[in-house]
């Protein structure tokens, strides 16, 4: 599963004049991609940033059942059952 999310300072009524200002808010768009990943249970799951890493890399640690790592590659965060990390580290 591959998100690019959107940083607030992009989330603007300016910019997406037709959305509703309650759906460009953070709490709503976060709750909305946490739903969504924990529905699919998706072994790998890379999510594209910006300034939002750390705000999710806690969030996906606590939310993600299981035994998973989180690996960050410029402004991705990658999320992985430790088993696969650990077969592939030699590659990073």
């Amino acid at each position: 599963m591959c998100y690019n999310v959107l940083c607030d300072k992009y989330a603007t009524r300016q910019m997406y004049g037709y959305c509703p200002s309650w759906a460009l808010e953070w709490e709503y768009r976060k709750k909305g991609i946490l739903d969504e990943i924990r529905h699919y249970a998706a072994d790998i799951i890379s999510l594209q940033v910006r300034k939002l890493i750390n705000s999710f890399q806690n969030v996906l640690l606590v939310t993600i059942r299981g035994d998973f790592v989180c690996v960050c590659v410029c402004v991705c965060l990658i999320f992985m059952p430790s088993f696969v990390f650990k077969s592939r580290q030699h590659l990073l």
